[in-house]
């Protein structure tokens, strides 16, 4: 594997949010690590503006194609599962937190 493959694997998982690059001061080494313990999660959190962005960029399709035609439809439905998304995402993620809080409970108590 090349140094340009590892270098561009990681400059994604900094992307994407898996990893966090940090660095000591002074220092010129990088430091990279996971950047949260529930990093599924998070990750999941910041697709959100993203989610936003798609409905309002197709809003610009529905408006050039004509909202009642066939493709104005489909784009409104790809709209609307994105806005879907981007207010249930918060709920889904508060949801699991719960869950891992009793499951992180459950294992404490049998330890």
């Amino acid at each position: 594997m090349s140094r340009a493959a590892v270098s561009g694997a990681v400059r994604h998982l900094v992307q994407i949010g898996m990893l966090t690059k940090e660095r000591e001061p002074g220092s010129r080494v990088d430091h990279y690590r996971v950047y949260d313990e529930d990093v599924w999660a998070t990750i999941n959190q910041q697709r959100i503006p993203s989610l936003h962005r798609w409905a309002d960029a197709i809003s610009e399709g529905i408006d050039l194609v004509g909202r009642d035609t066939r493709g104005g439809r489909r784009l409104r439905q790809s709209q609307a599962y994105f806005l879907f998304m981007a207010r249930e995402l918060p709920k889904l993620v508060d949801e699991w937190h719960r869950q891992k809080d009793e499951l992180t409970e459950k294992v404490d108590q049998h330890d």
